[in-house]
């Protein structure tokens, strides 16, 4: 999903990657607690979080949900459309 969204929304910019970093752990990792190595590992780069619209109505029972809103930038889609 989110190669089609950077293929067709995002022009194959080469700024946007997807970080492989639950899939090389094997586990999932609380989005906070995530972005907070991505940003240790990487401090000078800016990191965006993309996600479906669906999903950002419930960001704030997240783990740091409402820590996360303050500190990230977001990129939110519409599910429907990305579907179609």
């Amino acid at each position: 999903m989110l190669d089609l969204a950077i293929r067709d929304y995002f022009n194959n910019d080469p700024r946007i990657k997807i970080d492989p970093t639950e899939v090389h752990n094997g586990q999932a990792i609380p989005t906070h607690a995530l972005l907070a190595q991505l940003r240790a590992r990487e401090p000078q780069t800016e990191f965006w979080f993309i996600m479906g619209a669906d999903l950002l109505k419930e960001i704030e029972r997240w783990e740091s949900g409402s820590q996360l809103l303050q500190e990230t930038r977001f990129i939110v889609f519409d599910r429907n459309v990305v579907d179609s």
